[in-house]
C-alpha cells in the first residue's frame, strides 16, 4: 500500500539521521576529552590547573557531544512489526508495515451493516480503496490510509486496511487491521481478526452502517461512545 511504502522510506531516513547524530556526538565527546587531557598535561608542571579559556571549551565540547548522542533516544521509535503473526491462512495480504504502538480511533472497529439487496452485493467488487475522509463526531481527522477487500464465499469478504497519521515529531504512525465482512441474522458484520494496535481486543464488535457501490465504500459506527465515519474510494 502507498502509505506503507512512504512510512518505510521515512523510517529509513530517520534511522540514518540517528546514526549520524550518534557519530557526531561521539566525535564531540572525544574532542572535548582530548583537549582537556592534553592541556592538563601541558599545564601540570606550571600552575597545576587549567585556565578558564581552556577548561570551559573542553567542558562545552563534552557536554554538547553527550547531548547530541542522546537526541535519538528522546524521539518516538519506529520498529518493524514483529509482535504479531501474519493474517490467517489463505490471506493474500502483506503485513510488513512500519508501526508505532499508540491508540487510534479506528481501533477495534468491527462493523455491522443493514442487509443489502442482491444488486447492492454484486456492486461490492474486490479491489483496493483509498481513504477519502475520516471524521469523529462530525470533525474531520488528518488521516490517510488504504484498504484491500476481496470475496471469499457467498456474502463474505476478507479485507485488510492500514491507517496512517503523524506524531508531533512528524514521524508516520501506521496501524493495520485485517478481518471479514459477512452476513449474520440478516445484517452485515465487519469482524477484525488481527491488528498491530496494542489496544485492540480480540472479538470486539460494534454496530455500524455500511454503504457499498462500485467505486465507493462508507462505514459509520459508534466506538466507545464516539461516532466515526470513514469513506473510501476505489483506486
Amino acid at each position: 500500500m502507498k502509505s506503507t511504502r512512504k512510512a518505510k522510506h521515512q523510517a529509513k531516513a530517520m534511522s540514518d539521521f540517528d546514526a549520524l547524530l550518534a557519530i557526531s556526538g561521539t566525535a564531540l565527546v572525544i574532542a572535548g576529552l582530548v583537549l582537556f587531557v592534553a592541556e592538563k598535561i601541558m599545564h601540570h608542571n606550571h600552575q597545576g590547573r587549567l585556565p578558564p579559556d581552556i577548561l570551559y571549551p573542553a567542558l562545552m565540547l563534552t557536554a554538547a557531544g553527550v547531548g547530541v548522542t542522546l537526541i535519538p533516544t528522546l524521539q518516538p521509535e519506529l520498529t518493524q512489526l514483529e509482535q504479531l503473526p501474519p493474517p490467517a491462512a489463505g490471506s493474500v495480504y502483506d503485513t510488513g508495515i512500519m508501526v508505532r504502538s499508540s491508540p487510534t480511533l479506528f481501533t477495534d472497529s468491527v462493523i455491522r451493516a443493514p442487509e443489502q439487496t442482491p444488486s447492492d452485493r454484486k456492486s461490492a467488487k474486490a479491489g483496493s480503496f483509498d481513504l477519502l475522509s475520516y471524521s469523529v463526531n462530525g470533525t474531520p481527522q488528518q488521516l490517510s490510509g488504504s484498504m484491500d477487500i476481496r470475496p471469499t464465499e457467498d456474502n463474505t469478504y476478507e479485507w485488510i486496511a492500514d491507517i496512517e497519521s503523524y506524531t508531533d515529531f512528524g514521524l508516520p504512525v501506521i496501524y493495520y487491521y485485517t478481518g471479514r465482512l459477512y452476513q449474520e441474522n440478516g445484517a452485515w458484520r465487519l469482524l477484525i481478526t488481527s491488528s498491530n494496535d496494542l489496544t485492540w481486543e480480540k472479538g470486539f464488535s460494534a454496530p455500524a452502517q455500511v454503504e457499498m457501490r462500485s467505486n465507493y465504500l462508507s462505514m459509520s459506527y459508534d466506538y466507545n461512545g464516539v461516532s466515526v465515519l470513514a469513506e473510501w474510494s476505489l483506486e
